[in-house]
């Protein structure tokens, strides 16, 4: 029974060495009111467009980062999703260059093409750069 006990701690430390060893990325951050649309009010989508015309002069995402620590960057990813998935463009921002405060209003924009939206399946991918949040998908069309 001693050498149990006198086991305990050492073993205990060793676990808790190799826990603290892992990097992980847990964060409070969070994404929500995720709109798209093409013509924002005051870089605000006042309605979720799934469905755009070949000449809408863009695609814009607006949305709010709740709780963010300025560490945590924040990434928009637009695709065509016609045959294979085709990255068009992303845009990676970071919570410290936006401002202060526990909610945030962000957007991003992509520019109509000069021969104007080709007829298809687009994706739009929200992310950030913690362990525990899962990716915002918001699919959307132009036809």
């Amino acid at each position: 029974m001693t050498l149990h006990k006198n086991l305990t701690l050492p073993v205990f430390l060793l676990a808790l060495f190799f826990v603290s060893s892992c990097s992980f990325n847990v964060s409070t951050a969070s994404i929500s009111n995720v709109l798209l649309c093409y013509a924002p009010v005051n870089k605000v989508c006042p309605a979720d467009k799934t469905v755009f015309s070949p000449d809408a002069p863009m695609f814009f995402v607006s949305c709010n980062l709740n709780f963010a620590p300025a560490d945590t960057q924040i990434k928009f990813a637009w695709f065509n999703t016609d045959g294979q998935r085709f990255l068009i463009d992303e845009v990676i921002l970071r919570a410290g260059d936006i401002g202060s405060g526990s909610t945030f209003s962000l957007n991003s924009t992509l520019s109509k093409p000069n021969n104007g939206w080709p007829a298809g399946n687009y994706e739009l991918v929200i992310s950030l750069n913690t362990d525990n949040f899962k990716p915002i998908v918001k699919t959307f069309k132009v036809m």
